[in-house]
């Protein structure tokens, strides 16, 4: 039975079609949604493993990463997010002397400015944590 994406009702009437596949509208909440999610394949599940290690080694940028597939670099970003959320606390290691921090902004709205902190031990070159969002002590 086809439900709604955002509260699962299976209220719902036809509303059209897009890209030759059938819509609908849940009566309960206005949402529009199509049966399926045509946007988790392979190809992108793989891309974006790619896209998660090449940004891990510090040393590509998310532009260049979506310019380089081809993709937004928002969706990128998105991406990074749900990673970063899943990992655990890193914990900083006593034989570390020296930590490199790196900030990168981009615009947002063209007024506010998002941030994205990382932290490297160049001796080991590798990344130990990043942190995004907006300039505050919270996020430091």
């Amino acid at each position: 039975m086809i439900s709604c994406k955002k509260f699962g009702s299976e209220k719902r009437v036809k509303d059209g079609r897009v890209r030759g596949r059938q819509r609908y509208s849940c009566k309960e909440c206005g949402c529009n949604f199509i049966e399926g999610d045509r946007r988790i394949t392979e190809k992108i599940g793989a891309r974006k493993a790619m896209c998660m290690m090449l940004y891990a080694t510090g040393k590509i940028s998310t532009n260049k990463i979506a310019k380089t597939f081809g993709m937004c670099w928002s969706l990128i970003y998105r991406w990074t997010n749900e990673s970063a959320e899943k990992l655990s606390n890193y914990e900083i290691k006593n034989d570390v002397e020296r930590i490199e921090f790196d900030e990168m902004w981009h615009f947002l709205y063209k007024k506010r400015k998002l941030w994205l902190i990382k932290s490297f031990d160049r001796e080991k070159n590798e990344m130990i944590a990043w942190v995004t969002g907006f300039r505050s002590a919270k996020n430091f």
